[in-house]
């Protein structure tokens, strides 16, 4: 697990470097394995596709105040979302981000619980919305989150990165404690 305070030493530097190279040259793109039917690399493309940026929002306490407004923080500070309507889109900046990205999925479960990506809508021309090739899923990214509490607000915290403290979203994990490749 990270350290979000942790200052980065040359050997950590070196070590994520590495790290970035080796996701990258298998993760650039999603990558369909014919001989299974399925995508293959679907973990090391969204390990490749992390940013490691910490998105927050943070209430007060009611003992504190009664407002129900929160009040983005860090990463999610200056981001927007706005309705999109038939005639006008709205903008998003969650949209590119790689915690929030989602693609519509034929998949299926195995026995074990680990999704198999068969289709990815957009990517390839095997997807079908009817299910013959598998259900319909969203597929995301695994997401941790952490509650940060003072005695005045609590802060809730959201990344795409497994930072110390951070609790893995419900789903990520596989009944034997391994994690899943993606979210559905």
């Amino acid at each position: 697990m990270a350290n979000a305070q942790k200052v980065m030493t040359l050997a950590d530097t070196a070590q994520l470097i590495a790290k970035v190279h080796k996701n990258a040259a298998q993760g650039v793109r999603f990558s369909y394995d014919s001989t299974k039917g399925e995508y293959g690399n679907i973990a090391a493309y969204f390990t490749a596709h992390t940013d490691g940026k910490i998105y927050g929002v943070k209430f007060p306490k009611y003992t504190y105040s009664n407002t129900p407004t929160g009040v983005k923080t860090r990463d999610n500070a200056n981001l927007t979302i706005e309705i999109s309507t038939n005639d006008k889109a709205g903008r998003d900046d969650y949209a590119a981000l790689p915690a929030f990205r989602v693609w519509d999925v034929n998949a299926t479960i195995g026995d074990d619980g680990v999704p198999h990506v068969t289709a990815i809508d957009g990517i390839d021309t095997r997807f079908r919305r009817d299910g013959t090739n598998g259900d319909v899923y969203v597929m995301t990214c695994p997401g941790y989150y952490k509650l940060e509490a003072t005695s005045t607000h609590n802060e809730f915290l959201y990344s795409d990165t497994q930072y110390d403290g951070y609790t893995p979203l419900p789903g990520v994990l596989l009944p034997d404690g391994s994690k899943r490749p993606c979210l559905l």
